[in-house]
């Protein structure tokens, strides 16, 4: 049975509730405490009253926010995400829950951070928008127009940019183009506009020579041989938290993770990513150490690097009895990094 449109609103509200809680809402308070945001635009004020106001209750665990504070929600909070955030007792006064307001707050942040509505002091991406222009632009403001070819009125601006888009979108109502893979109809069930998925490209013959020529130099690897020439040459393993066996051992059967809990499937897919990053980067190394010998760099065209990637895995043993040998390594032109030998203890 298809889930009907509030259903699947539903869903995907309590989705984006639950991975911000979860997972995002630790981080994201923590940079809040670290930088400052700026606006030169009280029309943005709202935003910048919202952020003091979730990092006031960054240490709370309630459900709602308090009934005493001002709480912007105009210009803060989406109309799509008006009815999810403010709950409505059959008694009281209407609340607003804490963490669909916060995750909110951060989702407007982000749009007027891409646009530079508001800035990060400090910041060289995010900086302050005044700090873009030339130094003289004030003095020179009409002759850095003119090279612009723009306007200076901003209602004129506005207008040329509106009339182009009313003649491009005319010319697509009138002549719209007709390319193989896509019809227009009103005839479609999931709408007027179907995409024809394109016949997947053949692969140039150079990279499957090159993988073939990657598994006779190294044989067939286990995957855990993998993870263990990666572990040394990234210090990945000291960015992970020890955690108990059971809890680090994950497998699954006809693609489907075994646990329905969702804290162990976000673990286990963080776990898999993990395993992917490994993966690629060591066949980044064995191609490195391959396009290395002359004959092969140029032997591959610009097709073959194209479609050249280190995402590949028909010279990988995945699964079955592995015998791990930690004193043994693969032959890479990357060493290994010596771990400092420890200080000696005080006498």
């Amino acid at each position: 049975m298809k889930a009907t449109n509030a259903e699947f609103a539903r869903s995907k509200r309590e989705v984006f509730k639950s991975s911000y809680s979860n997972h995002y809402r630790s981080g994201l308070m923590k940079l809040l405490g670290v930088l400052d945001f700026r606006s030169s635009n009280d029309q943005h004020k709202p935003v910048m009253d919202a952020l003091k106001l979730i990092e006031r209750h960054k240490d709370s665990s309630t459900t709602y926010l308090p009934l005493g504070e001002t709480i912007p929600l105009e210009g803060v909070v989406r109309k799509d995400r008006m009815e999810f955030a403010i709950f409505t007792p059959d008694k009281g006064p209407k609340r607003v829950m804490r963490t669909v307001y916060e995750a909110c707050v951060f989702q407007a942040l982000r749009d007027r951070l891409r646009c530079k509505e508001i800035w990060v002091v400090g910041a060289d991406k995010w900086r302050n928008p005044d700090d873009d222009l030339p130094d003289d632009f004030e003095v020179r403001r009409a002759e850095y127009y003119e090279k612009l070819n723009k306007p200076r009125e901003a209602k004129v601006f506005t207008a040329q940019l509106q009339a182009e888009i009313r003649a491009e979108l005319g010319a697509l109502d009138t002549k719209p183009p007709k390319p193989p893979w896509v019809t227009i109809s009103g005839k479609h069930r999931n709408g007027a506009i179907k995409f024809t998925e394109p016949e997947p490209q053949k692969e140039p013959k150079n990279p499957r020579k090159l993988k073939k020529a990657i598994r006779k130099k190294w044989g067939t690897v286990a995957l855990i041989d993998i993870l263990k020439e990666a572990a040394p040459r990234t210090g990945m393993l000291k960015a992970l938290a020890p955690v108990g066996t059971r809890e680090a051992i994950f497998f699954g059967k006809s693609g489907e993770l075994s646990s329905n809990r969702r804290d162990q499937q976000e673990l286990s897919v963080l776990a898999l990513h993990l395993l992917q990053t490994a993966l690629v980067f060591v066949n980044t190394l064995m191609i490195q150490d391959m396009l290395a010998d002359p004959e092969w760099a140029d032997l591959l065209t610009d097709e073959d690097k194209r479609a050249l990637t280190p995402l590949f895995w028909m010279h990988i043993q995945p699964c079955g009895e592995v015998r791990l040998n930690m004193g043994r390594r693969l032959q890479l032109a990357q060493p290994v990094p010596q771990e400092p030998d420890p200080e000696p203890a005080a006498a």
